[in-house]
């Protein structure tokens, strides 16, 4: 783990105890879906996953979920790529490698691919090794541009001028909550922090940077989603200007009755840019990151720029 994104653990870790009531998220609750699943079902049902007819009534068609697969044996497990060979997933449900996934693409077809192997991400402290949920994983070749598969870009709001990662742009923005069986719904995130809990039987939680989000099954709208067992390694998307960008793999919900309080907890991606980008440096790839905070520069050249359009204003 670099020295930047070290200083930042230190300066936001913060213990999350009720991890100790988790376990392992496992088929996504979309509210409302008994009224109407033709909504929230990325395929026509009873298609998937042997032969998948695209859903012409789902709620969010209008985006490309084709880098979003599942093991060909298992559609339980889901991936979601990042780069033509690289894609992200929950730690402790890794598809194993050698084992097979599948795409449907922009094309309506079929595409298989290999699993080769996994990078993972770990901070060592004065309580010992902590190694995260978020896990890399490695096709045995990149996927071919002509296959037209999509590959997800993280949303950077790491301002560079501060010595903490800036969270706060993306509280309570709306999220796209995928899950197991090709369902989806919505949320938003209501926290971010640092799971911290030797209690919680998944290990690769121990130092996870989580993000939260609320499943209630009353007071909401339709449509309003959270994970269950089953949903581990599966998406979080948050739709940027007419694109899916993924923010967090599942990993973990909260265990309190009833279950329509669930919360749900994803390993949160954009904190692990440049460990990911070290991870992939040797492949010659590397995160598609949309960096969201102007840098510094580009603010002095727009603030420098204001005395001369005034001054043409004025004459």
């Amino acid at each position: 783990m670099d020295k930047k994104f070290a200083s930042k653990v230190l300066f936001l870790i913060l213990l999350l105890s009720c991890l100790a009531l988790f376990r392992p998220a496992e088929a996504l609750v979309v509210n409302n879906y008994s009224s109407d699943p033709t909504l929230y079902d990325r395929f026509v049902s009873g298609t998937y996953p042997s032969s998948p007819t695209p859903n012409p009534d789902f709620f969010a068609s209008s985006y490309d979920w084709s880098g979003v697969g599942w093991m060909t044996s298992d559609q339980m497990r889901s991936i979601t790529m990042v780069s033509p060979l690289h894609f992200v997933v929950a730690n402790h449900w890794q598809i194993p490698s050698g084992n097979s996934v599948t795409f449907f693409n922009r094309d309506g077809q079929l595409k298989n691919y290999t699993v080769d192997r996994y990078s993972t991400f770990s901070f060592t402290d004065g309580d010992g090794t902590h190694t995260s949920d978020l896990a890399l994983g490695w096709l045995t070749a990149p996927i071919p541009e002509a296959d037209n598969i999509a590959r997800y870009s993280v949303l950077n709001a790491d301002d560079p001028a501060t010595p903490e990662f800036d969270l706060d742009w993306y509280l309570n923005k709306d999220i796209y909550v995928y899950g197991w069986y090709a369902k989806a719904g919505e949320n938003a995130i209501s926290d971010l922090t640092w799971a911290y809990s030797t209690n919680y039987p998944n290990l690769y939680a121990d130092m996870t940077f989580t993000s939260t989000f609320d499943y209630d099954n009353l007071g909401y709208y339709p449509g309003l989603a959270g994970g269950e067992p089953g949903d581990s390694g599966s998406p979080t998307l948050m739709p940027w200007n007419g694109q899916l960008t993924v923010l967090g793999t599942h990993f973990g919900v909260s265990d309190l009755q009833p279950a329509a309080t669930w919360t749900t907890y994803d390993a949160f991606i954009p904190v692990y840019i440049e460990d990911m980008n070290l991870a992939m440096e040797s492949s010659g790839y590397s995160v598609d990151t949309i960096n969201v905070i102007p840098e510094p520069a580009t603010c002095i050249l727009f603030l420098a720029g204001l005395p001369y359009l005034f001054i043409r204003q004025r004459r």
